[in-house]
């Protein structure tokens, strides 16, 4: 399947729409930042001894880890939005609405492999690359980095976030993330292909490194 960064990219900024401003069958950060940060639906157990927060995720079908990157990331942004305070009656409505805010950063910064197979289309010779750093190198183009925090900044002064100036951080982190995934991507192709050492490319990281061209998340 061929798959255009043109084509990507609107989907990238759909979910910074929905990650910020929700939809109607979805909490974004603007809904979610009208209950206080009610920091123990991460702890407190229900009655089936799971936490209000796993309780929902296992509703949904879903399994972040708890203390995986996304999670550690969704409560970060939680702990600088949100003020202060518990309250067990909101529990529930917290908790569905964490896991819509999780799940759109999950999904948002999953699209890296989609970035990362549309890149690879228009760039065969990254998966010849044998050093991670220079791979990262050649995925960054700064202008679109740009391009992404200051849409981010719009939505949330758009969406009324308490805290608008907070939409760069978050993206920022986002771009970083999806980077990871796409260098991620990219390096296991590399491995499966096991092009460093054998065939008619030798270590092709040499031959491209000077072709580099600067991409975008």
């Amino acid at each position: 399947m061929i798959i255009e960064l043109d084509y990507v990219r609107p989907k990238l900024d759909k979910k910074a729409r929905e990650l910020i401003a929700g939809n109607q069958n979805s909490y974004g950060l603007k809904q979610r930042s009208a209950y206080s940060l009610n920091k123990r639906v991460f702890i407190e157990e229900r009655s089936e001894g799971v936490t209000w927060f796993q309780h929902e995720m296992n509703v949904r079908g879903l399994n972040f880890p708890e203390k995986g990157n996304i999670v550690n990331f969704g409560k970060e942004i939680l702990d600088k939005l949100c003020k202060k305070g518990e309250d067990s009656d909101k529990y529930e409505e917290v908790s569905q609405a964490n896991v819509d805010v999780f799940y759109t950063l999950f999904s948002r910064i999953s699209m890296g492999i989609d970035v990362a197979r549309a890149k690879m289309q228009k760039e065969p010779s990254l998966v010849y690359m044998i050093d991670k750093d220079d791979i990262r190198q050649r995925l960054t183009y700064a202008g679109r980095e740009r391009e992404v925090i200051d849409k981010g900044i719009s939505i949330a002064k758009e969406a009324k976030l308490p805290d608008p100036d907070i939409a760069k951080w978050i993206f920022r982190r986002i771009i970083d993330m999806t980077l990871d995934v796409q260098v991620g991507y990219i390096w296991k192709e590399h491995e499966r292909l096991e092009c460093c050492t054998t065939g008619p490319w030798g270590c092709a990281s040499n031959k491209y490194k000077s072709q580099s061209k600067g991409w975008s998340k």
